[in-house]
């Protein structure tokens, strides 16, 4: 109660603060930043638009609301943004949420031209060879997308993501039994993770064991 008392305190005085300088673009990205943290994730938004429009080369408010809009939904509004950012300031963190971000609206060449930059400059992070391999299954190129994929389990055996995008392409080539070991691989690492599950019982039930496909539905 005494933090949500505070963040009530700050969002009034930013409120305060915006209505006497309402060309202060710092207030209104203040506003927005209390509003966030308080899950007024429309609320927040309006706000910080209103400080990019005041200030557009305002970085920090620009990759606020660029997160925001991504996170209610509202992707495809954040992708001038993120290309406002990146002209400026070409941070791997600030590629690597763009990248994804494509990935989610289906924009997958760009998407992949993304990760590829990131690659030239982390080429030994397992989670991007995994989100790659992801991207190309989702373009077609599975053969592309194993060798990212069992690159990024080189890298970390745990990562979870990385057996399931393997066995997704594995499966696209038929390559039944090396898919279903994809799949379990992945299950021993993350138990409860049910996109594993689920692909698991398709290839289960491909290999035509019916009663495995069933208990792995179940899970």
């Amino acid at each position: 109660r005494r933090v949500q008392g505070a963040r009530a305190a700050a969002i009034d005085g930013y409120r305060r603060v915006t209505a006497l300088e309402p060309t202060l673009a710092e207030a209104h990205r203040n506003l927005g930043s209390a509003l966030l943290e308080a899950g007024e994730r429309e609320a927040a938004i309006v706000s910080l638009q209103t400080a990019v429009a005041l200030r557009p080369e305002f970085a920090a408010a620009v990759a606020q609301l660029a997160r925001a809009l991504t996170a209610v939904g509202r992707g495809a509004e954040a992708i001038p943004h993120y290309d406002r950012l990146l002209a400026r300031d070409p941070r791997i963190e600030i590629l690597d949420k763009y990248a994804a971000l494509l990935a989610a609206l289906g924009r997958y060449e760009a998407s992949a031209s993304c990760y590829r930059d990131l690659l030239t400059r982390m080429p030994g992070n397992g989670r991007l060879h995994a989100n790659i391999g992801h991207v190309m299954h989702c373009l077609g190129e599975f053969r592309a997308a194993i060798e990212h994929c069992r690159r990024a389990i080189e890298l970390d055996p745990r990562l979870p993501e990385a057996h399931l995008h393997l066995g997704n392409s594995l499966l696209a080539l038929n390559a039944l039994y090396e898919a279903d070991a994809a799949y379990r691989a992945g299950l021993e690492i993350a138990p409860d993770h049910a996109a594993l599950h689920t692909a698991h019982a398709m290839a289960e039930r491909a290999l035509g064991r019916l009663a495995d496909a069933e208990a792995s539905t179940r899970r």
